[in-house]
C-alpha cells in the first residue's frame, strides 16, 4: 500500500517528519540507512538534508543521487503523533491529484475555471480555505464529483467536537448555503458551546428557508401575472 504525503519538516540531525494525508505524522532518522547507502552520509551536511523537498506524495529528493520513498518512512519510521486529517490538506491533495492524472497543468486549470493560478496554488498545498463554489468549478473543470460531508465533519473533529455531534452538524450541511455558512463559522474560532453551535446552524437554516421560500412565492406570483395577462389579452 503507498501512503501519500502531505508534508515536510526537517528536524535536528537527520531526523524527519512527515505528514501523511490520513493524519499520521511519522518521524524517521536517514542516519539508519547509512550501511545499506553510504552516500545517505551526505546529508550530514545541513544545508543539503533542508534543501530536501517533496516530489509529489511518494518521494522525497535531495539530488540525483539522493532520495527515497515516503512509504519507507511511513512502515519503518515511529509515529510522532496522530491527526485529524486536515480539511484544506485534503482537498487540496485531491486537486493537485486529480489534475496529475488529467495531466492537466496548474495553468490550464485556471483557464478551465476561472481562478487566478496562484489561488489553485494555495489550494493544492493546502493553505487556502476555498468555498464549496470554488472547489464545485474546479471538480468540474477535472471531471471529478465533489463530496464535502466528511471534510465538513473532520473539520469539526480537528477543532475538537464530540464524535458524534460533529456527524450530526455536517448531515445538516446539505446545501452550499448551509455548507459555506458553517464552515466559515466554524473555521473562524475555537471550540464553541455545543447549544451555540447547533443555534447557529438553526439560524442559517432558518435563512436559508426563507430565501426559498421568496424565490417560490416570486415565481408563483410571476404565473399568477401572466394567466391575468393572458385572461386580459
Amino acid at each position: 500500500m503507498f501512503h501519500e504525503a502531505l508534508e515536510l519538516k526537517f528536524n535536528e540531525g537527520t531526523e524527519l517528519e512527515v505528514t501523511f494525508t490520513d493524519g499520521m505524522v511519522k518521524g524517521y532518522d536517514m542516519s539508519c540507512l547509512y550501511d545499506k547507502y553510504p552516500q545517505l552520509r551526505a546529508l550530514e551536511d545541513r544545508k543539503l538534508f533542508t534543501s530536501g523537498y517533496l516530489i509529489g506524495p511518494y518521494v522525497i529528493v535531495w539530488n540525483d543521487d539522493l532520495d527515497i520513498g515516503t512509504d519507507t518512512i511511513y512502515e519503518e519510521g515511529w509515529t510522532v503523533k496522530k491527526l485529524p486529517p486536515f480539511p484544506g490538506r485534503i482537498s487540496g491533495h485531491a486537486v493537485m491529484k486529480g489534475r496529475a492524472e488529467r495531466e492537466i497543468t496548474q495553468k490550464q486549470l485556471a483557464v478551465l475555471t476561472g481562478i487566478d493560478q496562484s489561488d489553485i496554488s494555495k489550494i493544492e498545498r493546502g493553505i487556502a480555505n476555498p468555498t464549496v463554489g470554488t472547489l464545485e468549478r474546479i471538480a468540474n473543470a477535472l471531471g471529478m464529483e465533489l463530496k464535502i460531508s466528511l471534510v465538513e465533519k473532520e473539520l469539526m473533529l480537528r477543532k475538537g467536537y464530540p464524535e458524534e455531534f460533529a456527524r450530526i452538524i455536517a448531515a445538516e450541511m446539505s446545501t452550499d448555503f448551509t455548507a459555506e455558512r458553517m464552515i466559515s463559522y466554524i473555521g473562524r474560532a475555537g471550540l464553541r458551546p455545543l447549544e451555540e453551535v447547533a443555534d447557529e446552524m438553526l439560524a442559517i437554516q432558518s435563512d436559508r428557508d426563507r430565501i426559498r421560500d421568496k424565490h417560490i412565492n416570486e415565481h408563483a406570483q410571476q404565473k399568477i401575472n401572466i394567466l391575468y395577462r393572458d385572461i386580459n389579452e
